[in-house]
């Protein structure tokens, strides 16, 4: 018996998450998340990881959906940086 491994991806757009406030979209999680929103380490988590952006902002209004957020029609910060 091996030990499966599991691949996750990286990409330069992240979808993140901070608990019981919102799922959002960016290419630097350090500034928008910590620096903009005050947000440190440990109170955000990384949920997904892409270089596509299509796949990211489907990804990100997914998750607002399946987790109960209000989706915008567009929330991602990740096209303007």
């Amino acid at each position: 018996m091996g030990i499966s491994t599991i691949e996750v991806s990286t990409g330069k757009y992240k979808v993140y998450h901070i608990p019981g406030k919102k799922i959002g979209c960016t290419k630097n999680v350090k500034k928008r998340v910590e620096e903009e929103q005050g947000y440190k380490p440990g109170e955000y988590e990384i949920l997904y990881e892409t270089d596509d952006i299509k796949l990211a902002s489907k990804a990100e209004r997914t998750l607002q959906q399946d987790l109960g957020y209000s989706c915008l029609l567009y929330t991602s910060d990740a096209a303007d940086e």
